[in-house]
């Protein structure tokens, strides 16, 4: 029974910190029958858990004193006092759980900017629909979580004067060519060669979606979406569009089925 003569000193000098992970240490010796272990296994074993705490995280045994050694973000990183200024878009429409995540992420010590989207709604490490940017670094978890979401922009060989001109017209074409819901279909689907393609017969799973995908095409799926007109600046020479300097009508982010005529371009950006 020589770990009986364990004490919290033993622990301190192998790097154990004052509270807890001494606390916890002594009594998993004392009351896992752990007894026989000598006092030389016992602080050899302390020690590995202490410096790699993730190799036993998944031990039932050991696992809450291993929890004691794994970094925690809010006790290693320090978030400045004051909320850094960020641009908000739409900022009426935009949900209070969005602005709380972005005004957290903007007190962080690596943030430079930050952005809010009209679109922007919780999500788990940033907004969906927030923009972070920081110093040097790279985070992960610091993206709006979602399922396939993105942007998608169609420029077309129309007027831009067409936005003011013919508003109800542009309306009515949003209207009666785009749908919001997983459950919202079309009366009268659109066809499209798309659905002539082989994968359709010859893959089970994209088979038994086709149907589905005929009375859902153009439509905008459920979730905080939006489509809207716009008018784009082509300033550059040498843009991802190919496109002539110059002003064009725009919609985003469908391509607008029905509209006088195809698009100039499409882009959906990732």
């Amino acid at each position: 029974m020589a770990t009986t003569k364990l004490r919290g000193n033993d622990l301190r000098k192998i790097g154990y910190p004052e509270g807890r992970a001494i606390t916890l240490a002594l009594d998993i010796l004392d009351d896992r029958q752990l007894k026989k272990l000598d006092k030389g296994s016992a602080l050899a074993l302390l020690q590995k858990i202490k410096e790699d705490p993730y190799a036993y995280l998944r031990d039932s045994l050991w696992r809450d004193l291993a929890k004691e050694f794994v970094p925690d973000p809010k006790r290693n990183v320090g978030l400045n006092p004051e909320i850094k200024d960020y641009r908000r878009y739409g900022e009426a429409f935009i949900e209070d759980g969005a602005r709380k995540q972005m005004d957290t992420a903007m007190q962080l010590p690596i943030t430079l900017d930050g952005a809010l989207m009209p679109d922007a709604h919780q999500g788990y490490g940033l907004p969906i629909g927030g923009v972070l940017a920081v110093d040097n670094a790279v985070i992960p978890y610091g993206v709006g979580m979602d399922i396939g979401c993105r942007m998608a922009l169609s420029v077309f060989a129309l007027p831009p004067e067409y936005l003011g001109q013919r508003t109800q017209e542009l309306k009515k074409l949003l209207h009666n060519h785009t749908r919001f819901g997983a459950k919202e279909l079309f009366k009268n689907p659109t066809d499209d060669p798309i659905f002539d393609r082989p994968e359709f017969k010859d893959i089970a799973v994209v088979r038994g979606k086709r149907e589905a995908a005929i009375n859902q095409l153009g439509s905008s799926g459920s979730g905080n979406h939006f489509v809207e007109w716009g008018v784009v600046d082509i300033t550059a020479p040498d843009n991802d569009l190919d496109l002539p300097v110059g002003q064009y009508l725009a919609c985003s982010p469908t391509q607008g089925p029905g509209v006088w005529e195809p698009p100039l371009r499409s882009i959906t950006p990732r």
